[in-house]
């Protein structure tokens, strides 16, 4: 059995300076992985679940306190170690805060490949030891580990926000072993068994069955997550106080941020994967007119409002629109592509014969904001072993893949009919 991991960690090469740091985080509530650092970070265990790390800023006993570079590159290689998956604020605790702003700027320049902190935050021990190597009483240490956050309530509320959704995974579990406890349903693995042949289909859940129990819980995950109205909302006001003032232009580039986040996924996937926007397979592209028609490339970069300079062979695109059902119950037969070209959003033109234009977004390997412009009326079907030299350059997320189905749906079924007269 896999027991839940904390993600809190408190870091320290002295037990007289991390045990006061534990205990007040214990008092605090919060579920701490203690480490006492002895200087072998390869027995460190990694912590990717880990959403706030508290450490001692000089833990290279063997530099002195002006040796920033030393401790600094200390604390770089335990992160490395620890590995966090995502997003994690590090605290300092430390005699020496003044240190933290350089401490951010030499993790943020190294750590590019890794996943340095998104915050850096400094708890001064100094306040909290009247006496080398004694610390004051523990709820002073707690109320400053409270300040932290409450000067900083943006980071408190998506930490709030996480708890909330694991309080929603912990109903949802619930939800599944009273099932199992029923009388219909006497036994959990068949329940799970139940849940993932719901969504796949009768005898196609082998293999995957972890992926479609998920898919099943989802909509019972997300019921739990918003039927509640115990959000912190005063710490959520507090979290967007004043994000309004700011000035208009910088609204494009921020919400073309919030466009990729929602809506495009950078991590790798197949070429057959729903929503993936790949490159021309190489029988496509060596073969474009059977498949598009012969047309110039003034003519086809009009059909979706691009210059012709912008059109070129090489940079057209597909975006794979299968249904959810097919998807889910993968059923053998070719692979449904919508022809497609992403451009610069400022270069888009009016929509006509129904194409569908995503909303812009930025993303990692394209300058500027971009969009992507898809057309129903250029669709081609591809057997997966048909997809030699195509390369997936990212994949839309499904609320997007589902938006522009419906479009081409609605284009293609719009209805039509001659009348003469009043009708």
């Amino acid at each position: 059995m896999r027991l839940p991991q904390p993600r809190v960690l408190a870091i320290d090469n002295e037990d007289d300076h991390l045990q006061p740091l534990v205990r007040a985080l214990t008092r605090y509530g919060a579920a701490c992985r203690p480490i006492l650092f002895d200087g072998n970070i390869a027995s460190m265990a990694p912590a990717p679940l880990a959403r706030v790390i508290f450490t001692d800023l000089h833990l290279d006993s063997a530099a002195t306190s002006t040796q920033s570079g030393n401790h600094f590159s200390m604390i770089q290689a335990i992160l490395d170690q620890l590995a966090p998956d995502g997003p994690y604020l590090l605290v300092l605790w430390t005699r020496f805060e003044d240190d933290a702003p350089g401490l951010a700027t030499y993790l943020r320049d190294r750590m590019q490949q890794g996943r340095p902190p998104f915050a850096i935050l400094p708890l001064d021990k100094t306040t909290h030891m009247p006496s080398p190597n004694q610390f004051g009483p523990l709820d002073e240490i707690v109320n400053a580990i409270d300040a932290l956050f409450d000067n900083n309530p943006q980071i408190a509320a998506l930490l709030e926000w996480e708890d909330r959704v694991n309080a929603a995974s912990a109903g949802t579990i619930i939800g599944v072993l009273k099932a199992a406890k029923s009388e219909d349903a006497p036994d959990l693995g068949r329940v799970l068994h139940d849940l993932a042949e719901g969504i796949a289909g009768k005898d196609k859940a082998a293999g995957r069955i972890g992926h479609y129990v998920a898919e099943a819980l989802l909509p019972v995950l997300f019921d739990h997550l918003l039927r509640g109205d115990d959000a912190d909302e005063k710490l959520w006001t507090a979290a967007v106080n004043g994000a309004r003032d700011r000035n208009s232009s910088e609204d494009a580039a921020a919400h073309a941020h919030l466009n990729a986040f929602s809506h495009i996924d950078m991590q790798p996937c197949e070429c057959s994967a729903r929503g993936a926007v790949i490159s021309l397979p190489d029988l496509v592209r060596e073969r474009f007119s059977d498949h598009f028609g012969d047309f110039d490339e003034a003519t086809l970069a009009a059909q979706f409002g691009v210059k012709p300079e912008e059109a070129p062979l090489e940079e057209w695109l597909l975006v794979q629109v299968r249904p959810a059902c097919d998807e889910a119950q993968p059923r053998p037969g070719p692979l449904p592509y919508l022809l497609a070209r992403e451009f610069t959003s400022n270069s888009r033109a009016n929509s006509f014969g129904g194409l569908w234009r995503s909303p812009g977004y930025i993303r990692q390997g394209a300058d500027g904001i971009r969009a992507l412009a898809v057309s129903p009326r250029f669709g081609l079907s591809l057997p997966p072993d048909r997809l030699s030299g195509a390369v997936a350059r990212f994949r839309l997320r499904n609320e997007l893949v589902f938006d522009l189905i419906h479009a081409a749906g609605s284009h293609v079924s719009r209805p039509g009919i001659i009348s003469y007269g009043k009708r």
